[in-house]
């Protein structure tokens, strides 16, 4: 299959050659005056970068962009029939049962279904890990939901946003407890997260937030998040917080 060009993929963002992205430019070594969009090919020379992450953090997460939008549009457009008798053919488990390793190493596990790979030469396997793991977690996730439901009690303060929350807007209910609106929104992040709550929301929306979280070890801080997602559409840090927490609740390993 023939991806388009990163060119091509890339006209969502902004061009901004400051800010992560594609167009982010790069100012040391031999891609000096290049844009991401202009090395993602240099193998040799990502595996170099990814051995210095702590020193090259905006090329790495304008490359894990890169990456990102090439494996989906390749996901998008590839059909695969997968079973849970698949196998890893790359990484630390080569050759192993995907199955075996789901029940063994679940960190690795979801750090496949959540990262992209950096060349194209994995894209087939790594989808197929992908949907394996998913048919996997959706095996044992009832039971896992059920048990993560009935273990995490709300805190107490959660408990009485949750409560009024049946009858109150987030900004009523910041008013009437006399607190932040971003409070409460964390409020109702806890319930979401841990499946008190159900919050609707766009599949074009979620899977937009998702897929740029997805590109951040850690989500602690939202405004990294915030502004990449700012590059195509406005988005707010009520709907960045509410599609953590949804992916937190589908995520049974959390």
């Amino acid at each position: 299959m023939q991806i388009p060009s990163i060119e091509e993929l890339c006209k969502i963002y902004n061009n901004d050659p400051t800010l992560i992205g594609p167009y982010y430019l790069i100012t040391f070594g031999k891609y000096k005056g290049s844009r991401v969009m202009d090395m993602y090919t240099d193998e040799a020379y990502i595996d170099w970068l990814s051995k210095n992450t702590n020193n090259f953090v905006k090329v790495i997460e304008s490359l894990k962009i890169v990456n990102s939008l090439r494996f989906n549009y390749f996901k998008e457009n590839t059909k695969i029939i997968v079973d849970t008798n698949s196998k890893f053919n790359f990484g630390n488990y080569s050759n192993k049962l995907i199955s075996k390793v789901f029940e063994t190493d679940n960190k690795y596990c979801m750090s496949i279904l959540n990262l992209s790979p950096k060349y194209d030469k994995l894209f087939l396997n790594w989808y197929i890990a992908q949907e394996c793991i998913k048919k996997l977690i959706e095996m044992k996730k009832n039971k896992l939901l059920i048990e993560k439901f009935e273990n995490n009690n709300l805190s107490s303060t959660s408990k009485i946003t949750y409560e009024l929350y049946k009858t109150l807007s987030i900004e009523e209910i910041a008013q009437k407890r006399n607190f932040q609106v971003q409070t409460i929104e964390n409020h109702i992040a806890e319930c979401i997260e841990k499946g008190y709550l159900k919050m609707e929301m766009s599949d074009e929306t979620f899977n937009f937030i998702k897929n740029i979280v997805l590109t951040f070890e850690n989500t602690d801080k939202l405004k990294p998040i915030k502004e990449i997602c700012d590059l195509k559409t406005k988005t707010s840090y009520r709907e960045i917080k509410f599609c953590i927490a949804i992916m937190n609740f589908n995520n049974p390993f959390v």
